[in-house]
């Protein structure tokens, strides 16, 4: 039963940081809907390097937060105590690489805009809105896989 109760600390520490990153998420998302300048009229440096600061902080609480969550076990420890889960766990496991990567492509795009070099292609604020979605989907997924397995298999209380 002591394993349970590390379980539910552990688990409600990771619901505790998905909501912290829904608040830098919201917050990110605010920023791109302002209206912002283009490259050609001098100054989408500034929009595009506020954009690189704010998505460094994100790309380090992700990493810390991914790493935290390998490092402890919370997703080898879900696939150990819910064998039916672990193909959702595996596939949880493998999009933070993706993501931490996207985050990575999209800070160097607004770097390069913050130089005031225009980039062809998708725009860095759209793409940006489509990682932010995309996190959000990992973050609900992931949140719904221990608060599903948490109450049903342990009879845990709901969050």
């Amino acid at each position: 039963m002591e394993k349970t109760t590390g379980l539910k600390s552990t688990f409600d520490q990771v619901i505790e940081e998905h909501r912290e990153l829904r608040r830098m998420i919201e917050d990110l998302r605010r920023y791109l809907e302002k209206p912002h300048t283009q490259v050609a009229d001098g100054t989408a440096h500034v929009w595009a390097s506020v954009l690189a600061e704010q998505l460094v902080k994100l790309h380090d609480k992700l990493f810390l937060h991914f790493r935290e969550e390998e490092q402890a076990g919370v997703l080898d420890d879900l696939a150990r105590e819910f064998p039916r889960a672990g193909n959702a766990v595996e596939r949880l496991r493998g999009e933070h690489v993706e993501v931490l990567g996207e985050v990575r492509e999209i800070l160097g795009a607004a770097l390069t805009c913050s130089e005031e070099r225009p980039l062809p292609g998708l725009s860095v604020s759209g793409r940006a809105m489509s990682l932010l979605e995309r996190l959000e989907r990992h973050e609900r997924k992931e949140t719904e896989l221990i608060e599903r397995l948490y109450c049903e298999e342990l009879g845990g209380e709901n969050y």
